[in-house]
C-alpha cells in the first residue's frame, strides 16, 4: 500500500457557518501569501461521510436526502458548499483543504466532476479507495463515465428530463398561466464502480 504523506493544499476560510452546512470561499490570492483555513468539525466517530455540493438551500434536493439517510442512521450530517460560481481551481482547493482537515470515510458529491476531485486528492494524499475513502459522484454523464468508468455515480434520466422540459416549455406557450415547473420525480439508478 501506498504510505500516507502529508500535503499542503491552498487554503480557504469559512465565510458562514449554519447547522451541519460550512459554506467555502477559497482564497483570491495565491497559495503563498494564505494562512491556514480556522475551521474544524466537531468531533465525530469514526468520521462520518460527507456531502460535497455547490449550493446548500432548502430546494436542494440531494442534500436533503443525503441528510435524510444520515439522520435515520444516528449520523450528524456534514454538507460542504464551495459556492455555484466557483472557478474550477478555487473549487479544487477548497475541496482539497476540507478533506485534509476533516477526516472522512466517504463522500456524497453533488456532481461526478466533483467525485472526480475528491478521487485525485484520495491519490494526492495516498488514501486508498475504497478501504480509506469511498466515493460516490451525481449525474453519470457518459463523458466522465468515458473517463473514469469505475466512478460510482448516480445515473440520471437524461433524455426524459430534457423531454420533460421540453414538454413544460410548450404548454406554457400555449398557455402563459401553466406551471413551468414539474414536482414529479423522475427515477435514478446507482451505477456502482470500484469507488465504493
Amino acid at each position: 500500500t501506498t504510505p500516507h504523506r502529508r500535503t499542503t493544499a491552498p487554503s480557504a476560510t469559512r465565510t458562514r457557518r449554519a447547522s451541519s452546512s460550512v459554506v467555502w470561499a477559497p482564497p483570491r490570492a495565491s497559495p503563498a501569501a494564505s494562512s491556514a483555513p480556522a475551521i474544524s468539525s466537531a468531533p465525530q466517530a469514526p468520521s462520518p461521510p460527507v456531502h460535497i455540493t455547490a449550493t446548500d438551500h432548502p430546494g436542494n434536493a440531494r442534500a436533503a436526502a443525503y441528510r435524510e439517510v444520515m439522520h435515520r442512521h444516528g449520523i450528524d450530517p456534514r454538507v460542504v458548499a464551495y459556492g455555484y460560481d466557483t472557478p474550477v481551481d478555487r473549487r479544487r482547493a477548497a475541496i482539497e483543504t476540507w478533506l485534509s482537515l476533516n477526516p472522512a470515510d466517504g463522500v456524497f458529491a453533488s456532481d461526478d466532476l466533483t467525485a472526480l476531485m475528491a478521487l485525485e486528492w484520495a491519490r494526492k494524499t495516498g488514501r486508498r479507495v475504497p478501504d480509506d475513502l469511498r466515493i460516490v459522484g451525481y449525474d453519470g454523464a457518459a463523458a466522465l463515465r468515458t473517463a473514469v468508468p469505475g466512478l460510482t455515480t448516480v445515473r440520471q434520466p437524461i433524455e426524459r428530463m430534457a423531454q420533460r422540459a421540453v414538454d413544460l416549455l410548450r404548454a406554457r406557450i400555449a398557455d402563459a398561466t401553466a406551471s413551468d415547473t414539474a414536482e414529479e420525480p423522475l427515477p435514478v439508478e446507482l451505477l456502482q464502480g470500484w469507488t465504493s
